[in-house]
């Protein structure tokens, strides 16, 4: 087992030197910005905005997407950032203590925090990419996600501070996190047709009267 894991660890850090050894100033500047949370906060307003048009016929599934999006976010920072880093324990590419750091391509001598096994990027990212596609169905959208999710990962190996494989995990925790918070809501509205949801009833009952 220890000599599968050093062979899935070697390639790991082939495959991220390959990745992380095209750079010039041009893509320093523009992944930098590209892994900047900030610089998406419009489209995260604009999932918001997307939610109220789409759910406006129905303020209980509005306020129940909505609901569902933030407690996944929520959800998937703390099992990758408090839960499992801590456990896997494998330190970034650029940190000293890794075999490859004086081989590793960084901007603005940023290494990120010690520990980077998940991505937290990635797993929020991939986690909205597929909650977009779970509650919407439009494929063009469901494409532009996914691409952006990718393409903001790759700014993470291109910046020295992942791997892939922290890209993976993080890919796929974050749409584990997703299905499961999806089928939960579902099964909450009862659009299942599995259990009735008295609390819900009550809250129809409230706002009628």
């Amino acid at each position: 087992m220890t000599t599968i894991l050093q062979q899935i660890n070697s390639l790991d850090q082939t495959v991220f030197l390959f990745f992380n050894g095209f750079h010039n100033s041009f893509f320093d500047t523009l992944m930098w910005q590209i892994s900047n949370r900030w610089v998406w906060v419009p489209m995260y307003i604009a999932i918001v905005v997307a939610n109220a048009l789409h759910f406006k016929s129905d303020w209980r599934k509005l306020i129940g997407v909505i609901s569902v999006f933030l407690i996944a976010f929520a959800l998937t920072d703390y099992l990758c950032v408090q839960l499992v880093r801590p456990w896997i324990a494998r330190p970034r590419p650029a940190q000293d203590d890794s075999v490859i750091c004086h081989l590793v391509h960084i901007v603005n001598d940023y290494r990120g925090g010690h520990y980077g096994t998940p991505s937290s990027h990635a797993t929020n990212t991939y986690m909205l990419a597929m909650l977009t596609m779970l509650f919407f169905r439009r494929r063009k959208l469901t494409l532009f996600m996914f691409a952006w999710a990718t393409l903001l990962s790759y700014s993470r190996i291109y910046l020295g501070v992942h791997y892939p494989g922290d890209i993976l995990l993080g890919g796929v925790l974050g749409i584990s996190v997703a299905f499961v918070c999806y089928k939960l809501y579902r099964w909450m509205m009862r659009e299942d047709g599995c259990r009735s949801c008295p609390y819900l009833q009550l809250i129809e009952y409230a706002s009628s009267g």
